[in-house]
């Protein structure tokens, strides 16, 4: 389980949005809580197992049946002195506050916003 925190309601609505991207289904969600599970299981692959090599399709079974990533995101009460309360978006890599939705680069980290 990994747990990421964001400092308001618009930040963790984009980190939601980016984590669904990446594959991820929202299992719980409350205003300040968000619990996100990603499951590699593959029916397909199973079967295509099990009907050629019998014993690696079980051991595929049990160990990617149990094996599901879950993240947590919430929302921190007090927010750092870089979050101002203007943001637009907010830096993928740190977290940092954009101010503008014409700014190019993250102006903590540096990187490149897409």
């Amino acid at each position: 389980m990994f747990y990421d925190d964001v400092y308001n309601k618009d930040e963790l609505n984009q980190k939601v949005t980016e984590y669904v991207a990446m594959g991820y289904k929202v299992k719980n969600r409350t205003f300040n809580y968000v619990k996100l599970v990603k499951d590699d299981f593959s029916w397909v692959i199973l079967v295509i197992l099990i009907l050629f090599l019998f014993p690696i399709g079980i051991i595929y079974y049990f160990v990617k049946n149990g094996n599901k990533e879950e993240i947590i995101i919430r929302v921190k009460d007090v927010a750092p002195a870089n979050v101002s309360s203007n943001a637009v978006k907010y830096c993928v890599k740190c977290g940092g506050a954009i101010a503008s939705e014409e700014s190019k680069f993250c102006p903590e980290c540096g990187i490149e916003i897409n």
